[in-house]
């Protein structure tokens, strides 16, 4: 969700957890997480069922790093170190299936 103010924005979410609890879905505000995006570091407050939500300064949903300032640099960092990672898997699954290959050639002869 998003509002241009903070009191539009928990006016959006009012309307939204109304129209959940009307429909019987319900919003657990344990897990809900506050992302304040904006050029400079500010406070946002929401409040659901009276209770100020936590407000985070990244946030991941389905692989994607969001930053409060906007910026990509974390999602891409994270990104190359799971790249790295999967790429020094890669190299000692190789190796050693290598390995284990010139032992048998070598037994062979």
């Amino acid at each position: 969700m998003r509002g241009s103010s903070q009191q539009g924005f928990q006016l959006t979410f009012d309307r939204f957890y109304d129209a959940c609890d009307r429909a019987g879905t319900k919003i657990s505000s344990k897990k809900i997480e506050v992302l304040c995006l904006a050029r400079r570091p500010r406070q946002c407050i929401l409040q659901v069922s009276r209770n100020t939500q936590q407000q985070v300064e990244t946030f991941y949903y389905l692989g994607v790093v969001f930053t409060s300032d906007g910026s990509w640099n974390k999602g891409i960092e994270t990104r190359i170190g799971k790249a790295k990672a999967d790429l020094r898997e890669l190299y000692f699954s190789v190796v050693t299936k290598m390995g284990t290959f010139k032992e048998r050639k070598a037994f062979s002869f």
